[in-house]
This record gives structure tokens, C-alpha cells and sequence, in this order.
């Protein structure tokens, strides 16, 4: 169930650098006051239970200042357990996915970019609208680079994130 913006209110305080400090003892008394709210899931994100319903402190927060429940918060900086208020904002998830940062699994070092053996070049990908689309095939990783970069601004807009 999701809480309302009131009972967020009376349970945690919100503190500047994005952390939320208990109000009220709960659990039984498990969670004293004064106690940071919130330990992380396996995705990194930090999370509270409130009256029994495990949820993540980044949505909490924006309920607490905008009194709403959004489908997604997305972190600007790419950072999940930063939960400033001045780095969240809602967003599709579409939109969400573009502001992802560089996969462990990139072996070029440039999002968006992959070497091609069989054609002796670099290959360009983006995702617009949810479908891949190949920008080319470039002779240096700079010149895929370029291509990637420039794509990113035009397509995802301030969701833009270049690894």
C-alpha cells in the first residue's frame, strides 16, 4: 500500500544530504527515533519498510516534498543511494533506462559503442524509442564516439547520459 504524504511527514524527517531520519520508534522498537531510514536491496537502492510495506527512500522523498507517486524517480547523477531531492525527478522508464551509466560488460570503454571484428570498424548504437538503431560502422572509437554523443543530445534530451 502506499503511504500517503501525511504519514510520511509524521514518521521521518528529511535531512539536506538525502537521508531520512526517524520520527517515531516502529518495529517494535526495532527502529528507534533518530535511527537514518533505510538499508540497501540488492540493486543498491536504499529502502524502509512503512507500516509493514518495504519501500524504496527515493520514492518516500518525493512523496514527502511533492505528495505524489510517481512510475519512476530517476536519479540524475546515476547514483541510487544519493537521494537528494535535487537529483531525483519523475520520468518514464523509458527515460529512465537512456540515463543509465557505461555496463561493467563494455569492453570499448564508450557507451554505446562496440568493435566489430568482422568488419574491421566500430559499430554506434543507440536506443530510440525503445528500439535499437545503428548509427555506423566508424574507423576510430573517437569518430563512434562522436556519433553515439550526438545522437544521445538529439533523442534523450536531458536524459542524455554519455557513460
Amino acid at each position: 500500500m502506499i503511504p500517503t504524504q501525511a504519514r510520511i511527514q509524521e514518521l521521518f524527517e528529511y535531512l539536506s544530504d538525502g537521508r531520512l531520519r526517524r520520527r517515531l520508534a516502529v518495529n517494535n522498537n526495532k527502529a528507534k527515533v533518530g535511527d537514518i531510514a533505510g538499508c540497501p536491496n540488492k540493486a543498491g537502492y536504499l529502502r524502509t519498510t512503512v507500516d509493514g510495506t518495504l519501500h524504496l527512500n527515493h520514492r518516500l522523498i518525493w512523496l514527502l516534498f511533492h505528495g505524489t507517486w510517481p512510475k519512476v524517480v530517476d536519479h540524475i547523477n546515476g547514483n541510487k543511494q544519493d537521494n537528494r531531492i535535487e537529483n531525483l525527478r519523475a520520468c518514464t522508464q523509458l527515460e529512465n533506462s537512456q540515463n543509465q551509466q557505461l555496463r561493467r560488460s563494455n569492453t570499448s570503454g564508450v557507451k554505446g559503442v562496440s568493435w566489430r571484428p568482422d568488419k574491421n570498424r566500430y559499430r554506434a548504437r543507440i536506443t530510440i524509442n525503445g528500439k535499437e538503431a545503428c548509427l555506423g560502422h566508424f574507423l576510430t572509437l573517437e569518430e563512434a564516439e562522436q556519433a553515439v554523443v550526438k545522437a544521445r543530445l538529439s533523442y534523450h534530451g536531458e536524459f542524455a547520459n554519455h557513460g
